[in-house]
């Protein structure tokens, strides 16, 4: 059963239930799968339909671009926070009075590391 119009697999699915020929209505509520089906049994697409099933991909595509460029700059802003709290932990650890090699094994970072932050 095809739960919404959009996304690769509902596509997939529904081109794959109409090959027999034999589609069940019910499985596909939504507006625009029942105007495919009415169209396949017409053996016709309308110019209309066509360019709403491609504004549909459209949007699909662009929202997996979407979300792979979020996902880039959440990746971005997370390793210049991680840089961030790395500093300011060598810093403090500094004024503490420890020493490299004790910041070193607190924080992880290698010798050179902590030597470039301070």
């Amino acid at each position: 059963m095809v739960e919404q119009v959009g996304g690769y697999q509902a596509w997939l699915s529904f081109i794959k239930d109409s090959l027999d020929g034999e589609m069940d209505e019910v499985d596909y509520p939504d507006t625009l799968w029942r105007k495919i089906m009415a169209a396949i049994q017409k053996r016709t697409i309308s110019p209309a339909l066509l360019s709403e099933i491609k504004d549909d991909v459209t949007w699909e595509k662009a929202k997996i671009r979407f979300v792979e460029e979020g996902r880039k700059e959440g990746r971005e802003e997370g390793r210049e926070m991680l840089l961030k709290q790395q500093r300011e932990t060598v810093l403090q650890a500094r004024e503490m009075g420890l020493d490299e090699m004790a910041i070193a094994k607190l924080t992880g970072l290698s010798a050179q590391v902590i030597k470039e932050i301070m």
